[in-house]
């Protein structure tokens, strides 16, 4: 019988490509990219053990012909995961104060059906900014961060 490996996925934007940071894995010295070290530094602090997929680390980046087949795999391999760390990039923008006003916004709409949204003139009643309001020119540069526009 096969054996189940549960795993977590980590997506992330890789950034410049250059290889400028290295990791310790497994007693082996490991080029990796900036970003990819600011997302691995992040997750350390975790509070439980886990395997970790990485594409830049579990894809051979030299090999070209296995890239292309490892990619066509990788909606599968996020799919499979035991869990997915989704890492947007360091704190900007006030990303944090804006990720609240997103689920405020979240919360608010539950309660609505499409066809029934709250006007302009609640908003403030329902706990969100009013548009014109500096958290929501956050709000789009926080969706306009790389992972959400790569391809």
């Amino acid at each position: 019988m096969p054996r189940i490996v549960y795993y977590t996925a980590l997506s992330y934007t890789w950034g410049s490509v250059t290889t400028e940071d290295h990791i310790n894995c497994d007693g082996h010295l490991l080029s990796i990219t900036i970003d990819l070290g600011h997302a691995l530094r992040r997750m350390r602090g975790m509070t439980y053990s886990t395997i970790l997929w990485v594409d830049q680390l579990c894809i051979n980046q030299g090999g070209l012909a296995e890239k292309s087949r490892e990619v066509m795999h990788m909606s599968m391999i996020f799919r499979n995961a035991s869990s997915v760390v989704l890492r947007l990039g360091e704190e900007e923008h006030n990303s944090t104060q804006t990720i609240e006003l997103n689920r405020a916004i979240n919360s608010t709409m539950d309660s609505y059906t499409p066809y029934q949204q709250p006007a302009i003139a609640d908003y403030e009643d329902l706990g969100i900014s009013l548009p014109g309001d500096d958290r929501w020119t956050n709000l789009w540069w926080f969706f306009n961060r790389a992972w959400f526009t790569r391809t």
